[in-house]
Protein backbone atom coordinates (compact mmCIF):
# COMPACT_ATOMS: atom_id res chain seq x y z
CA UNK A 1 0.00 0.00 0.00
CA UNK A 2 1.33 3.55 -0.82
CA UNK A 3 1.67 6.73 1.42
CA UNK A 4 -1.84 7.66 0.41
CA UNK A 5 -3.21 4.61 1.25
CA UNK A 6 -1.37 4.58 5.00
CA UNK A 7 -2.15 8.56 5.30
CA UNK A 8 -5.78 7.97 4.33
CA UNK A 9 -6.02 4.55 7.17
CA UNK A 10 -4.55 7.35 9.69
CA UNK A 11 -7.39 9.88 9.41
CA UNK A 12 -10.17 7.07 9.09
CA UNK A 13 -8.73 5.77 12.79
CA UNK A 14 -8.80 9.60 13.80
CA UNK A 15 -12.31 10.40 12.72
CA UNK A 16 -13.96 6.86 14.23
CA UNK A 17 -12.40 8.11 17.68
CA UNK A 18 -13.50 11.51 17.22
CA UNK A 19 -16.78 10.27 15.78
CA UNK A 20 -17.11 8.00 18.82
CA UNK A 21 -16.63 9.98 21.63
CA UNK A 22 -18.67 12.88 20.24
CA UNK A 23 -21.38 10.47 19.42
CA UNK A 24 -21.49 9.43 23.37
CA UNK A 25 -21.33 13.04 24.41
CA UNK A 26 -23.71 14.80 22.33
CA UNK A 27 -25.76 11.82 20.91
CA UNK A 28 -25.74 10.07 17.58
CA UNK A 29 -27.87 12.35 16.01
CA UNK A 30 -25.84 15.72 16.76
CA UNK A 31 -25.25 17.62 13.99
CA UNK A 32 -21.29 17.47 14.72
CA UNK A 33 -21.71 13.44 14.90
CA UNK A 34 -22.88 13.60 11.74
CA UNK A 35 -20.12 15.96 10.04
CA UNK A 36 -17.89 13.45 11.37
CA UNK A 37 -19.50 10.54 9.77
CA UNK A 38 -19.94 12.23 6.18
CA UNK A 39 -16.34 12.72 6.53
CA UNK A 40 -15.26 9.19 7.59
CA UNK A 41 -17.69 8.09 4.52
CA UNK A 42 -15.24 10.16 2.38
CA UNK A 43 -12.35 8.39 3.36
CA UNK A 44 -13.50 5.37 3.43
CA UNK A 45 -14.84 5.19 0.27
CA UNK A 46 -11.12 6.64 -1.33
CA UNK A 47 -9.89 3.31 0.75
CA UNK A 48 -12.15 1.33 -1.41
CA UNK A 49 -11.63 3.24 -4.97
CA UNK A 50 -7.07 2.42 -3.92
CA UNK A 51 -8.25 -0.95 -2.83
CA UNK A 52 -10.55 -1.67 -6.34
CA UNK A 53 -7.37 0.11 -8.23
CA UNK A 54 -5.06 -2.55 -6.67
CA UNK A 55 -6.96 -5.60 -7.27
CA UNK A 56 -7.18 -4.37 -11.18
CA UNK A 57 -3.51 -4.04 -11.22
CA UNK A 58 -3.32 -7.57 -11.02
Amino acid sequence: MGTKTSHVRIEVEKLRAIMIRTGLTKGLDHPETLMYSQKLDKYLNCLLEDTRKIKKKK
